[in-house]
């Protein structure tokens, strides 16, 4: 056991160097700091981290790397009306005709434009080409032009549907489905001479026959005959084709049929047009047509009938091509060469701009 007298001798024999204890406590006292200051720069860098998660989670996800813009010549177009001409497909804004912003070029290549899909996102329009290939002025009587269907996609690329000859009377009028992925148009059966409703996909393939005259002989001063089809057009669901069923002395029935090609209908009863038709589309929510027929004086004007074959009316005295607006309200018809639109009732007709004599097709998106 050691007493106070060894610890003491103890003491003075063990001496510490001059300073050892004050910097045994400035070292002390610099761990005690290093600490703190470690201590803070943890909470820094959790407070941070926090502050950066809050960011990001009320912050628009940022584009990956690699990741690119995508094209669509049709996104400022929403509510225009497309038009076309020897120098390529246009639309133009019905609401602001004289504002020059307010009209652009969607395509550079001569061609008249059809129908939109119900999304705005494909235009069906008509083409024509020489015979080496070089496009040509759809709108030429020339005979020599090779005339086609194609369908022009948002990012600018064009697939060609119906080709030219097989057949195929592009005349006679055509639609495109409401998804866009497939046309309607008439053709002549290659085993007979009868005509035919057929569908062709817009990605390729062989046509379908959804009906045909030799499935419904049209009935006129009680003889037979198989007449001729014209203007088939999807209804905005997709359930159903409307077409017209033409006869002699240009007696012509307005049908409707399921989107398979059964249970046809008419819509006229035991009317019929006495005249020459031309388009045929239906309005934004299904319960109307419209189409073109001439007078006894041979004046096209545009006609509306509901779906149910009621509220048969005129609309505008002339007129050619009807096309709707996205909400149904107003219809756009080309008369003279010239663009007008028109309210549902036939009142407050507005002149837009020249445009030629034309198809037009109105973008369904408001």
């Amino acid at each position: 056991m050691i007493d106070q007298t060894s610890l003491e001798r103890a003491t003075e024999r063990f001496q510490p160097a001059d300073g050892s204890f004050e910097r045994l406590v400035v070292r002390r006292r610099g761990r005690a700091r290093n600490r703190k200051l470690a201590s803070g720069v943890v909470s820094a860098v959790v407070t941070v981290a926090s502050i950066t998660g809050l960011v990001r989670a009320f912050r628009p996800a940022e584009p990956r790397m690699g990741d690119e813009p995508r094209l669509d010549i049709f996104a400022g177009v929403h509510g225009w009306i497309a038009y076309g001409g020897p120098d390529g497909i246009w639309a133009i804004d019905p609401d602001r005709p004289s504002d020059p912003e307010a009209r652009v070029q969607l395509s550079v290549i001569p061609g008249e434009p059809i129908a939109w899909s119900s999304d705005g996102s494909a235009l069906l329009v008509m083409r024509a080409s020489t015979a080496n290939g070089t496009p040509a002025d759809v709108r030429s009587r020339d005979p020599s032009l090779l005339r086609c269907l194609s369908v022009l996609r948002a990012d600018a690329t064009e697939t060609k549907v119906v080709p030219v000859g097989g057949g195929t009377d592009l005349s006679r009028g055509y639609s495109l489905s409401p998804d866009g992925s497939r046309v309607a148009s008439v053709k002549v059966r290659p085993d007979s001479d009868f005509e035919g409703i057929y569908v062709f996909d817009a990605e390729g393939g062989r046509p379908q026959l959804l009906r045909s005259t030799e499935m419904e002989p049209f009935v006129i001063r009680d003889l037979r005959w198989r007449g001729w089809l014209m203007w088939p057009a999807w209804s905005p669901d997709a359930t159903q084709i409307a077409y017209f069923h033409g006869g002699g002395d240009h007696s012509e029935d307005l049908k409707v049929m399921d989107a398979e090609g059964t249970n046809a209908h008419s819509l006229f009863g035991d009317r019929r047009l006495q005249g020459h038709v031309q388009g045929l589309t239906w309005s934004p929510d299904g319960s109307e047509l419209a189409f073109a027929t001439d007078d006894p004086d041979g004046e096209l004007g545009v006609w509306i009938i509901g779906a149910d074959g009621s509220g048969y009316r005129r609309v505008a005295v002339h007129g050619d091509d009807p096309t709707w607006s996205p909400d149904g309200s107003r219809l756009a018809f080309v008369l003279g060469g010239a663009l007008f639109t028109v309210a549902g009732d036939g009142s407050d007709v507005r002149l837009i701009r020249d445009v030629g004599a034309g198809w037009i097709a109105w973008n369904p998106l408001g």
